[in-house]
């Protein structure tokens, strides 16, 4: 029995290191993951902006246009 023991010393050891990798991956990954999920939604949100004010231009210039228009007429 004796001899076996620090193999199974090793054993838990190495199993316990294992847990703890994999532990620290998912944790990394997660983290990953979520920065690139915030990146894409500011991204999102960014160009939805960008598309407002670029309606909200059209729209102004257009209706400079028609009271230019009714003006002229």
């Amino acid at each position: 029995m004796v001899d076996f023991m620090p193999h199974l010393i090793y054993a838990i050891a190495g199993f316990l290191a294992f847990k703890i990798f994999i532990s620290m991956t998912r944790d990394h990954e997660r983290a990953t993951w979520k920065r690139l999920n915030r990146k894409l939604r500011d991204d999102l949100s960014r160009q939805a902006r960008e598309e407002a004010k670029q309606r909200e231009a059209e729209k102004e210039a257009r209706e400079k246009l028609e009271k230019e228009a009714s003006k002229a007429a």
